[in-house]
């Protein structure tokens, strides 16, 4: 029924809902139906959709969502490592053995900033240095199992914080963010 009315913009579909929910009998429509047409109807006010929002709009409402949720998950750590160390162990685990310079590109950071970061790594054991198979004049380092248990740890306790605060949403907002993270995966991955 819905499928064939979503060409007729989304005010229209929910005036033509409202009009057809106050037409209806008394008992003719379920409880669970009512609720969840009055879901469907309260969508566009409930979440502030809107079909004209500019980018830039969405990008300063995202902009400042985005940088709040990252600030909250940087707190999110055993204490024992810094953010960045966490975030050089994801680049070395998730694109495999880098040379120095590949992992300072990776994460934003100058050669001799990396180079500060990779010997702490090595000292701690997180890291392991290797010869470029190659280029023997090359040294890549490639994570240890000790790196990864605390990449592993740092991920599950964000994870977990993530999931503690989805599961207060409704069905329908945990759909929205899902697809949401599926975008701005794909916003990402096109700069990469």
């Amino acid at each position: 029924m819905l499928a064939g009315r979503c060409g007729q913009g989304p005010i229209r579909m929910i005036r033509r809902l409202r009009r057809r929910a106050k037409s209806v009998a008394p008992g003719a429509i379920s409880q669970r139906q009512l609720s969840s047409l009055s879901k469907l109807i309260s969508v566009p006010n409930q979440f502030g959709v809107t079909t004209t929002a500019a980018p830039a709009e969405v990008a300063g409402k995202l902009r400042v969502a985005l940088m709040r949720m990252v600030r909250r998950l940087k707190r999110e750590t055993d204490g024992e490592h810094s953010v960045s160390v966490i975030a050089a162990l994801g680049s070395v685990s998730s694109r495999g053995p880098l040379t120095l310079g590949e992992l300072a590109e990776a994460e934003g950071v100058s050669r001799p900033s990396m180079t500060v970061l990779a010997a702490s790594l090595l000292d701690q054991g997180l890291v392991a240095r290797e010869s470029d198979p190659s280029d023997g004049r090359l040294v890549r380092v490639h994570i240890t199992q000790a790196g990864k248990r605390v990449l592993e740890g740092s991920r599950t306790r964000r994870n977990a914080y993530l999931a503690k605060r989805l599961g207060a949403l409704e069905s329908d907002e945990l759909g929205i963010l899902d697809s949401a993270a599926t975008i701005l995966l794909r916003l990402v991955e096109k700069e990469l």
